[in-house]
């Protein structure tokens, strides 16, 4: 359910940012990539940059973007997850995430965070339950991670992607289908 939320919202984000010429990069920490709505490619990779790791790695197609490191907090103010920005023709993107022994690893990316970061090097916050779904919407400028010069790229960022619905989510699955049932017996 929440993938299939993620892509509609992904569509559309990349419908608006092809439209105004503005392109949009949609990652998660499970391998799931979009650029401008399409999919991308995704692998497990050796980070060639200091401190680097073998992690999940997203080719853009995106030439240009500037190298750094894209550093996210949870909502305690932990750093939670890495996005390193490689700064080759090929736009490529490393996703670091933490290892949480409570809750096992569950993502492709959670191989831990880099062992040192890059001196270009943006920090910003996640909205959502910590632990559950988390994400995060990030513009970078000029001297920041990501930058694309010329454009006003747009990134949107999950992690923490729950795999189980929450109860409530459930519960209006239920509310839906039993209200779609008593329309179908009214009508007959």
């Amino acid at each position: 359910m929440r993938t299939m939320a993620l892509v509609a919202v992904v569509f559309l984000v990349g419908f608006m940012g092809v439209a105004w010429g503005a392109p949009t990069v949609s990652i998660d920490e499970n391998g799931n990539g979009f650029v401008n709505g399409q999919p991308i490619s995704h692998t497990m990779s050796q980070d060639p940059l200091p401190g680097g790791l073998v992690t999940l790695t997203y080719t853009t197609g995106i030439a240009g973007l500037l190298q750094g490191d894209l550093t996210l907090l949870d909502n305690t103010g932990a750093q939670s997850d890495d996005v390193r920005f490689l700064g080759d023709a090929n736009g490529t993107i490393f996703f670091y995430s933490d290892i949480d022994l409570d809750q096992g690893l569950h993502a492709l990316a959670d191989v831990g965070l880099p062992q040192t970061y890059l001196t270009t090097q943006k920090v910003i916050e996640e909205s959502g339950i910590d632990g559950y779904y988390e994400s995060t919407s990030y513009t970078p400028d000029e001297a920041t991670a990501g930058y694309l010069p010329g454009s006003a790229i747009v990134y949107t960022i999950v992690s923490d992607d729950a795999r189980v619905p929450e109860p409530c989510t459930m519960s209006l699955l239920a509310l839906g289908l039993g209200g779609a049932a008593l329309l179908r017996r009214r009508k007959k």
